[in-house]
């Protein structure tokens, strides 16, 4: 009995973002981030438009989002605390310090300007992300000021 629910839990943590595929965020954040996917409801503010874009690819790379809040219609979130507070839930943890765990395809978050990014490439020792902005498909971006997100291990 007590083998069987640990098995459970086990598959519970991992299922978190065992299916993610970092790639598959990449090549969807590549797609849309100048045309706009018509799938997906576009916001005004600049804030939730970015924490809906970045949704939005990890959504594509596997990642769900059952049991997070302020999701919209889509099953998307709009909203920067909600999508590091589902994050968090879904087993990733924060840091201020890009390290060996870092990979493209996870969520970096500005904090100074409160925008979610999706890194996409590197250039030398600089971050390329995607966002939600005409010329910010691949853009270099230093470390200072960013949250970076992992898989729990």
């Amino acid at each position: 009995m007590y083998t069987f629910i640990i098995l459970c839990l086990i598959l519970l943590i991992k299922s978190n973002n065992l299916d993610y595929i970092p790639q598959d965020a990449i090549n969807y954040a590549k797609t849309y981030c100048q045309n706009y996917n018509p799938n997906y409801k576009t916001y005004d503010l600049d804030e939730y438009e970015e924490a809906n874009f970045v949704s939005q690819c990890l959504f594509a790379g596997g990642q769900s989002f059952s049991g997070c809040k302020t999701k919209d219609e889509h099953g998307v979130i709009f909203k920067y605390n909600d999508l590091q507070d589902c994050l968090k839930s879904k087993g990733w943890v924060d840091t201020r310090t890009r390290d060996s765990r870092f990979k493209l395809g996870y969520p970096i978050f500005k904090a100074s300007e409160r925008y979610p990014l999706l890194a996409v490439g590197l250039k030398g020792n600089k971050i390329l992300y995607a966002a939600h902005r005409i010329d910010q498909c691949e853009k270099e971006i230093d470390d200072d000021d960013l949250i970076f997100y992992y898989p729990k291990e």
